[in-house]
């Protein structure tokens, strides 16, 4: 749920829309607030006499209405309860609410392509009372993990690529590593061209026999912001890092061995036209590069621990594993479930997502 001037566009940028919300200057005596006398029994975000519910306008033809049928054993019977979405990890928050009527509950005009829970709201906190409810391309699929039908997970992320990310990759495209027996590269030769956007530690295959002592990463056109290179012949080559900064450049960001030193959290960055590489001391042959984008760190990285959990009636592990290549793999996970993987070393960003044909999708 989001807040915005009525004259605004929204940004749906880098998520999903679940509820848009006016807060007016005027009393709305249809709003939660104004129904209910006791503030404190009800989330935050319903705390107002003055709210509209606009998700309509806003998000045209990418609303939907969720029923949802309660077990008749429930003791909900003339309850609120609270739609709730996902946050970053395991929090949730509110996001729409309805009386439950006849052991059913009705949600209108709510956001497409995203998991939901239902919840009440109980000693200051939303406590869910429903599995995950995806709701996608008008279809509803409640999220039971399947365990008679179990899969390998082979996950590459802890959370989805935002749109300023995928950006920095998409800068990769069209950029050159590039091998001379001159310092200046007035000579040089193509050793690997980028064509498509890398989405983490990417190799590309250098196809000649000849030898260069100086080697490089060039971007013509973009501006260069990448936390690592890498240059192999046989095993990975080291060198005296060598540079050429456009003028304007960030003179503290355009450092190169921030992007030779094998560490993911330092970036090199300078305007198009400049150029980072190695001096290998002596003409080598190189096989291989290596390239990964400027990211915020949900790759799988080396030697931190990993914790796969799915959700079922409340998050459950399925076990922690060590990070040793680019991926983790994760037996006998559950079919039709709701998955979150945490980073235990670092990091607080982690996204809920299923998994299918191979693939997770965020949600």
């Amino acid at each position: 749920p989001r807040a915005f001037l009525d004259s605004m566009m929204i940004p749906l940028a880098d998520g999903f829309g679940s509820n848009v919300f006016r807060y007016t200057f005027s009393n709305n005596k249809d709003c939660l607030g104004a129904k209910t006398k006791d503030w404190s029994s009800i989330p935050s975000l319903f705390r107002t006499e003055g709210m509209r519910n606009v998700t309509k306008d806003y998000l045209f033809d990418q609303v939907e209405e969720l029923k949802y049928t309660f077990d008749t054993d429930c003791d909900i019977a003339d309850s609120i309860v609270y739609l709730s979405v996902f946050g970053y990890g395991p929090n949730i928050r509110e996001a729409d609410w309805a009386i439950v009527k006849d052991f059913e509950v009705s949600f209108s005009n709510i956001g497409t392509e995203a998991v939901y829970l239902i919840s009440l709201y109980k000693d200051k906190s939303l406590i869910p009372i429903s599995q995950p409810i995806l709701l996608q391309d008008s279809i509803k699929t409640i999220l039971i993990p399947d365990f008679s039908n179990e899969q390998k997970l082979v996950l590459t992320r802890k959370s989805n690529v935002s749109l300023l990310m995928q950006g920095y990759a998409n800068a990769m495209i069209g950029s050159v590593f590039e091998g001379s027996n001159e310092p200046d590269f007035k000579d040089s030769d193509i050793l690997y061209r980028i064509e498509s956007a890398p989405t983490f530690l990417e190799e590309g295959p250098v196809n000649t026999d000849e030898k260069y002592r100086y080697v490089r990463y060039y971007s013509p056109e973009k501006d260069i912001r990448v936390p690592e290179l890498e240059f192999w012949g046989e095993n990975k080559l080291s060198g005296t890092p060598i540079s050429y900064i456009i003028k304007d450049s960030i003179s503290s960001e355009s450092d190169p061995k921030k992007c030779l030193d094998g560490d993911i959290r330092t970036n090199f960055n300078a305007l198009s036209g400049s150029w980072v590489g190695l001096d290998l001391g002596s003409s080598k042959r190189i096989k291989r590069v290596k390239f990964l984008p400027r990211n915020n760190f949900n790759i799988i990285e080396y030697n931190n621990d990993y914790e796969l959990l799915y959700y079922d009636k409340g998050w459950q592990s399925l076990g922690i594993k060590k990070g040793v290549n680019q991926y983790i793999e994760f037996e006998n996970a559950p079919l039709n479930a709701l998955f979150l993987l945490k980073n235990l070393t670092q990091g607080r960003e982690e996204r809920i997502f299923t998994y299918n044909r191979g693939n997770q999708h965020w949600w």
